[in-house]
């Protein structure tokens, strides 16, 4: 093998670790309901991104920012006449949370862009770590608290015991670009040696 084959493999390898094959969702994938619910999320800057995918041509679902529904900041995901709509919502107990709204807040989710196609209704959104709203949770980029729940019916309401849950994210900034950078300064290397 010759060092310019040998540098081509090294650059097409480096290559594919920093592409991503779902180029409309954020780079990190966390499964909540295998088959049914998925969360993507990514930060940039001072921007997390985020996009549920619901296995369902109706329904909703929504996910939070807390380790229970008491105090968790929830962004929720439903489809109403056809048009998948994203809310801002904080909930001091169970229920229905209101919106951040109705409570003199104001909504700091926004969406770029939904789809229902495929048997899944998505949508991708965004919102800025530190929003500065009192009914928003401050993101950090360490390990998170989040819950989750989701339901097939036409309008948010109770979900089952089955339908919902808690888990933890860390949102610490991956490593995959410092990877990338070292990828990259070995291709330069071998090609100063041709």
């Amino acid at each position: 093998m010759t060092t310019i084959s040998f540098a081509l493999q090294v650059l097409v390898c480096v290559s594919l670790i920093g592409s991503s094959l779902e180029l409309t969702y954020p780079k990190n994938k966390y499964v909540l309901v295998n088959n049914t619910l998925e969360l993507y999320w990514e930060i940039v800057d001072q921007n997390i991104t985020f996009a549920l995918k619901l296995n369902s041509t109706k329904g909703w679902a929504g996910v939070g920012i807390g380790s229970s529904m008491t105090g968790a900041d929830i962004i929720t995901m439903e489809l109403i006449n056809g048009q998948i709509i994203i809310n801002d919502r904080y909930s001091s107990g169970r229920g229905l949370p209101p919106l951040d709204t109705s409570r003199g807040g104001s909504n700091s989710v926004t969406l770029l862009e939904s789809d229902i196609t495929g048997g899944f209704i998505q949508a991708r959104f965004t919102r800025n770590l530190n929003t500065t709203d009192a009914s928003d949770v401050v993101i950090t980029q360490a390990p998170t608290n989040f819950i989750y729940a989701y339901g097939l019916g036409d309008s948010i309401a109770y979900h089952t015991q089955a339908n919902r849950g808690t888990f933890n994210l860390d949102l610490t900034p991956s490593k995959s670009g410092a990877l990338l950078s070292i990828g990259l300064m070995l291709v330069v290397a071998l090609l100063s040696f041709i």
